[in-house]
């Protein structure tokens, strides 16, 4: 990018720069599956990772698989393993189940430490609605849940040793921005609940794209 463009093309080669340095990385590691369960030999033993069963099928054949105590170290995080802003679950080893951080924050970004490259981190949710433009609501999702994917596929972390980044994206807050004196107001799309609901409906639907392989 020539130094003669402007301010704003500058920025947008800095940014397609970033993201082909990040495609670069995922690249050249090992080839991953787009999940992580059912890749490992004890996991592929179980009927739950059998893909000719129907979803409903496999779940409810792991569910009757699992102890008391073991539903209940997936329905709630361990404190040992990372903070409540973390919230990861036990492994369950028995079974072929790994660790899981459910907590990956989308509000702005795939929210994860830097490695080679960082995730892409987009302007507040108040700045981008303020655009009142679908197309780039929906660039942000589509962005930000492709490198969500390359993360978890690479082993991308969020801060602490145990927090590796997840696919339950927890973004984007659409919560009504009502006080001005609320210190994260920036965070938030706007004060009418149609633009926030305008906002949300382009970023969530670029984020739930399904790929060929229907993930």
């Amino acid at each position: 990018c020539n130094s003669y463009l402007t301010m704003k093309v500058h920025n947008v080669c800095r940014l397609l720069l970033l993201l082909l340095a990040l495609l670069a990385v995922v690249a050249s590691t090992q080839k991953l599956p787009n999940y992580q369960e059912c890749s490992n030999e004890a996991s592929r033993s179980f009927p739950y990772c059998n893909t000719t069963l129907s979803f409903h099928e496999r779940v409810e054949s792991l569910i009757s698989m699992m102890n008391l105590t073991e539903k209940i170290w997936s329905l709630a995080p361990d404190p040992s393993l990372g903070t409540d802003c973390s919230v990861i679950t036990k492994a369950i080893p028995r079974l072929g189940l790994g660790r899981y951080m459910w907590l990956t924050e989308t509000n702005s970004q795939a929210n994860s430490v830097c490695r080679d490259s960082c995730a892409t981190a987009f302007p507040g949710a108040l700045g981008l609605a303020a655009t009142f433009n679908r197309s780039v609501w929906w660039n942000k999702g589509d962005v930000i849940s492709t490198e969500m994917r390359a993360l978890y596929n690479s082993g991308g972390k969020r801060k602490c040793e145990e927090c590796y980044v997840g696919l339950t994206g927890f973004g984007p807050n659409i919560n009504i921005a009502r006080d001005p004196r609320f210190g994260r107001t920036s965070e938030l799309p706007s004060e009418d609940p149609y633009l926030n609901g305008e906002y949300a409906i382009q970023y969530i639907q670029a984020m739930q794209q399904v790929d060929s392989n229907g993930y």
